[in-house]
């Protein structure tokens, strides 16, 4: 499973899902099936992406009631062994999954019968675009070359992060304490390090059983970066 997320909104999440999603599927000698699945419950267009403007159903609709079935079914596209599923286009009536329809959704993304499941999120840093975004066996953050999505890119890793933490240390009342007390107390205006490596370094410093457990998550759940529209080697160093 493949998840592709970033912080702000216009950097080309649906662009770097899409092609991805079409280049595994079109590999050459590759009878691999791929699924694209749009998680954007309120502003959807990978279906665009992928050549399809008539999505039947939504996810959106699944997660509402108004399709009949609540699991998603990937409607095929033109491209014989990529699949998708989309999100949802009304703004008005998008919801925000409930956390009993979400481990729903989880079930259903690693359920369905794919080699290749691609994973667009929408931007920002919910809960549930946290969520989902761990469910990546593979993660992809994209950017601009701009300060607005240098400032975004950020605050999405660090805000993953710390969930991670909060979710892997969850049966741990005073470890979830002490992560949150470690943001209220600190006082950036006082040149203190709010990082999330300095948190994984001062809760290892209190718990040194938990220093293997923390340096796993710190180093190797972190996302790949995918710098797009970068116009040269400039914007990209």
């Amino acid at each position: 499973m493949i998840a592709v997320g970033g912080g702000k909104g216009g950097v080309g999440k649906s662009f770097v899902a899409a092609n991805l999603a079409l280049a595994l599927a079109r590999r050459k000698g590759a009878a691999d099936r791929v699924v694209a699945v749009d998680l954007d419950f309120g502003g959807s267009h990978l279906n665009l992406l992928l050549g399809e403007p008539f999505p039947r159903p939504e996810l959106g609709a699944c997660l509402d009631g108004r399709a009949p079935d609540p699991t998603p079914t990937p409607q095929p596209t033109r491209v014989g062994s990529l699949r998708y599923v989309s999100g949802s286009f009304d703004m008005v009536t998008a919801v925000d999954p409930t956390r009993d329809r979400k481990l729903d959704l989880v079930r259903a993304m690693v359920g369905l019968d794919a080699r290749f499941v691609v994973l667009d999120l929408p931007a920002g840093s919910a809960a549930a675009t946290l969520d989902f975004f761990f469910l990546g066996d593979l993660k992809l953050m994209v950017m601009n070359p701009e300060e607005t999505a240098f400032s975004n890119a950020y605050g999405f890793l660090k805000n993953y992060l710390l969930r991670r933490l909060l979710t892997e240390f969850r049966d741990r009342p005073d470890i979830v304490t002490f992560i949150l007390g470690y943001y209220r107390e600190q006082a950036p205006e006082n040149g203190l390090d709010r990082s999330v490596t300095a948190l994984a370094t001062a809760l290892g410093d209190r718990h040194p059983e938990l220093r293997a457990t923390l340096d796993g998550i710190v180093r190797d759940d972190t996302p790949l970066l995918v710098l797009n529209r970068a116009r040269g080697r400039r914007e990209a160093a």
